[in-house]
């Protein structure tokens, strides 16, 4: 499988950096304290956790600790996405979470599920995901790997009234994420649907 591949490719997410202008871009629509995976050099934030003791780091290992009350925001390697969405859902927490956008992966359903805004698409660009030696990410390269920032609580009023305000929305085109990357910022598109209610997503 594709994702199994990418997966492999990306187990290590210090190995990688979200590009900062969009970080930015996400940080201003949802505004974060705490950066949940990362290293000295990737760290978006002041305040950071890294997976093994790092100079500066704030807390070792995100899992030890609880998330709920804090405005964290998650870049974890692929494979422990749907282990940080569970986490959300029994602490009752808040987070924004970056992942690709995989809808056939386990997790994705349930990101859809605990969704509390509108999920940004995040282009793929040489600059969007970077080493520490500067090198662009090869799946960046061949344009193959579309990310998604998604806020996300685990308090399922908060998603529920979410959703309820698209409910009733009228729908003049269905573009998916693919499909958003010919459009221009700030164009709607829809990422999925949870008991038929299409959840939009947004081009940044």
């Amino acid at each position: 499988m594709v994702a199994d591949y990418q997966s492999r490719v990306f187990l290590d997410r210090s190995d990688w950096k979200l590009s900062e202008v969009s970080f930015r871009q996400i940080n201003s629509r949802w505004k974060m304290e705490v950066d949940l995976f990362a290293a000295a050099w990737s760290s978006q934030l002041v305040k950071f956790a890294s997976w093994q003791p790092q100079p500066g780091a704030w807390a070792v290992n995100a899992f030890t600790f609880s998330w709920k009350n804090l405005r964290a925001y998650a870049f974890p390697p692929f494979n422990l996405i749907l282990r940080c969405i569970s986490k959300v859902r029994k602490e009752l927490a808040d987070l924004v979470l970056v992942t690709p956008y995989w809808p056939s992966q386990v997790w994705f359903p349930l990101a859809l599920e605990l969704a509390s805004d509108v999920p940004v698409v995040l282009p793929p660009t040489d600059r969007q995901l970077t080493s520490a030696t500067d090198e662009t990410h090869p799946l960046m390269k061949s344009r193959s790997l579309i990310l998604v920032a998604w806020r996300l609580s685990g308090d399922a009023s908060e998603s529920k009234a979410f959703r309820k305000k698209w409910r009733n929305f009228c729908w003049m085109e269905t573009a998916s994420p693919h499909q958003l990357l010919t459009k221009p910022a700030g164009h709607y598109g829809v990422i999925g649907a949870v008991k038929d209610i299409r959840i939009p997503c947004r081009m940044i």
